[in-house]
């Protein structure tokens, strides 16, 4: 079926994923290479905070990784949490992924988040 609509218009369905322990399993691994197979971007939310793995990131197919509000909140104080955001983006390009952050309230929260490369 063709939409008049889609020739002009590029729709992305991002779905974002909670880290928890579901994710080391054989089955989630198959339904999420499904959904991005079937055009679908993979979105990593609340990473650093509760069940993370850096597993996850090598063996999922992610397209973005979502810095938690627990980070972002951190960087007035520059407290431990907001002293990793350098290292997550590490990862984020590593990976190739692209990178939002949660919860920014603040210019400096933004200029640093900015600075670092999170959108």
């Amino acid at each position: 079926m063709h939409l008049p609509w889609s020739t002009f218009f590029q729709i992305i369905i991002c779905l974002e994923i909670t880290e928890d322990e579901y994710l080391d399993t054989r089955i989630a691994l198959a339904q999420f290479r499904t959904l991005v197979e079937s055009g679908f971007y993979l979105s990593l939310d609340g990473f650093g905070t509760e069940y993370s793995h850096l597993r996850n990131l090598q063996n999922l197919s992610f397209h973005q990784l979502k810095i938690d509000r627990t980070f972002v909140q951190d960087i007035a104080t520059e407290g431990f949490k907001a002293s990793m955001i350098p290292n997550i983006m590490e990862l984020v390009h590593k990976f190739d992924y692209t990178c939002v952050a949660e919860g920014i309230e603040t210019f400096e929260q933004g200029a640093t988040l900015k600075t670092s490369g999170a959108h």
